[in-house]
């Protein structure tokens, strides 16, 4: 089996402080960098303080390679690891594209209303493909469907990971179409209960499995 590589959370970390560094020499020299529920600039300051967005995307990355040095002992989880971490790494990415482009144009009253779909939006993106691996994922201790009983046996977990990823990508298109169609409080809400929901039928999924197969 080839060694999965890390590279790929390198070079997406190095683009959001690139992505940074560009969008910073076009700033002027105080920026809006925080709105109020009205979509308004209450808080202006530095455009470096934007350097943050790369710094945590950076922090995510080193997070996602610590976790998949020590999944090596798992044929697959290491490999799904990186992917995974990928996928958040875009996000992040895309968030720091937003919110040099929100610090460009100075806001407006459509700020924040703009930045919850944005939110919404992309963390739909992000659940569905998340779960569209947790059917491939060997039983281990960071990734999936995640429950006493589940981690019972490997019937248990191979069934409760299908069930999750599955019914996590429908919740993950229902998030990302609630983001796209509804204002941006009531698409955060809708998140909320979605997810709720989907964990909530996930774990009791999990429980259903175990008492069938034992």
């Amino acid at each position: 089996m080839k060694p999965v590589r890390y590279r790929p959370l390198f070079w997406l970390t190095l683009l959001g402080f690139a992505i940074t560094a560009v969008g910073i020499a076009f700033l002027p020299d105080e920026v809006p960098l925080h709105f109020n529920a009205a979509g308004i600039a209450d808080r202006y300051g530095s455009p470096y303080e934007l350097l943050l967005l790369p710094a945590l995307t950076g922090f995510m990355a080193l997070l996602f390679w610590v976790i998949g040095r020590r999944s090596r002992s798992q044929a697959g989880l290491e490999r799904l690891v990186v992917i995974a971490g990928c996928g958040t790494l875009l996000l992040f990415d895309g968030i720091t594209v937003w919110a040099l482009w929100l610090a460009a144009s100075s806001g407006g009253l459509s700020s924040m209303t703009d930045t919850l779909k944005l939110v919404v939006s992309g963390a739909g993106l992000l659940l569905t493909f998340l779960c569209n691996l947790m059917p491939k994922a060997p039983m281990n201790a960071v990734f999936g469907v995640r429950t006493v009983w589940s981690m019972n046996s490997e019937a248990v977990w191979a069934k409760s990971q299908r069930f999750g990823g599955y019914t996590g990508m429908a919740c993950g298109l229902l998030v990302l179409l609630g983001g796209v169609l509804l204002p941006g409080w009531a698409g955060l809400l809708a998140m909320g209960v979605l997810v709720i929901l989907w964990a909530a039928l996930s774990v009791a999924a999990s429980w259903y499995f175990s008492k069938k197969i034992s």
